[in-house]
């Protein structure tokens, strides 16, 4: 099973210069928000401050 991943990933590799260009674009910026935001832990942290905020603010509505 591992690897038939790592058979997928690498074929992905070598066929991405056939991706349309704004999907690789859009993957770019994604990354890079990514890591603007401290990567996945920071990304993680903004998530549950969210989640705090509505679940706050769902207790005012009842």
């Amino acid at each position: 099973k591992h690897s038939i991943r790592i058979k997928f990933l690498s074929s992905f590799i070598i066929d991405i210069s056939l991706a349309p260009t704004h999907t690789i674009l859009a993957f770019k910026r994604a990354l890079d928000e990514l890591d603007q935001e401290g990567g996945v832990h920071g990304r993680a942290k903004r998530y549950e401050a969210n989640n705090k905020l509505i679940r706050e603010k769902m207790k005012t509505l009842g």
